[in-house]
């Protein structure tokens, strides 16, 4: 055992604590793998010609380091007894980080689309019955209202009746817009965003502009589209409830085949008392991630705070 791994081994051990045989092998092999060990042995003395298999060596430290063990049998005749086995250890260890990195990447990425898929689903179903319903109810509210006259005392009742079905099918529209605003589906999300940081603004009550600039002609990918949305979405909720400012930027800005996302605020900025540790931060980070790209949360000079996403594109054509 001279490789890589016997030398991380033997770096973690004094020289007379472990020895170059066979035994030490089985000393630091990890208990759960023994029976695995037992029958490779097992194969090599019933005449194998080689063995293979994955094991854990415990490492001086406690843990335990993952290895490929590959080897072959030496014999002095041939179907004699085996008198020594030749072989190597290849350490695992970036290998399954890699492996559960990537594992991890995919799962996340199937669980951020299935959430987009049910936010769809139940913005549609929400869209179809509760509009159908208000548009019955206001129907019915108008020939209330027709029937009663302007003198009848029960205008005032029915008035009032027709302010809350109103509201109601308000807050139903901007319920099915938060789920999943049609425009990011029909018509992509330049004017999804616009949308949004105009809705935004009114809502909270802080101006906010959206500055665009050498954007694509061709949709982008439904998955880039929805993470970029979602993305900017949070950072902007993060100025409303952190910042406390009443002025915000978003920036949406193609170049030489990426993409750049900017909210910026001029607000308490990342030292400020409230900076966002929570979920929504996490979730950002994830979505950009799953894009292959870097998101950047940073102070601006004189105060305030910048998220910036940059996301690499392929076969990207500009327009100015």
């Amino acid at each position: 055992m001279d490789d890589a791994l016997w030398t991380r081994l033997r770096a973690a051990y004094a020289d007379d604590e472990i020895a170059s045989h066979i035994s030490a092998w089985e000393q630091l092999l990890h208990p759960d793998d023994m029976d695995l060990a037992k029958r490779l042995h097992e194969n090599i003395k019933a005449g194998g010609a080689t063995y293979e298999g994955e094991f854990r060596l415990r490492h001086k430290e406690g843990h335990y380091v993952e290895v490929l063990s590959r080897g072959y049998p030496v014999r002095r005749t041939p179907g004699g007894p085996v008198i020594r086995i030749v072989g190597t250890h290849f350490d695992l260890t970036a290998r399954k980080r890699a492996e559960a990195e990537r594992a991890r990447s995919e799962f996340l990425g199937r669980l951020v689309f299935a959430q987009e898929d049910e936010r769809r689903r139940i913005a549609r179903e929400m869209h179809d019955q509760f509009g159908e319903q208000l548009t019955a109810l206001a129907l019915r509210i108008r020939m209330l209202k027709d029937a009663c006259g302007d003198r009848d005392p029960h205008r005032a009742l029915v008035d009032a009746i027709e302010e809350i079905a109103e509201r109601l099918d308000h807050d139903v529209d901007q319920l099915v817009w938060q789920l999943r605003p049609t425009a990011l589906d029909d018509l992509g999300l330049r004017a999804a965003l616009a949308n949004y940081v105009q809705d935004w603004s009114t809502r909270v009550g802080i101006r906010a502009t959206l500055h665009s600039s050498g954007l694509l002609d061709n949709r982008l990918p439904a998955d880039t589209e929805t993470a970029l949305y979602r993305i900017a979405q949070e950072a902007l909720t993060n100025v409303a409830k952190h910042a406390g400012v009443r002025q915000a930027w978003v920036r949406l800005q193609y170049s030489v085949g990426r993409l750049t996302l900017e909210v910026e605020d001029h607000g308490e900025g990342l030292s400020g008392p409230d900076t966002p540790r929570g979920l929504g931060v996490v979730a950002m980070h994830e979505r950009a991630e799953l894009l292959g790209g870097a998101l950047m949360l940073g102070r601006r000079a004189g105060g305030g705070t910048t998220v910036r996403l940059s996301v690499p594109l392929r076969d990207a054509g500009a327009s100015a």
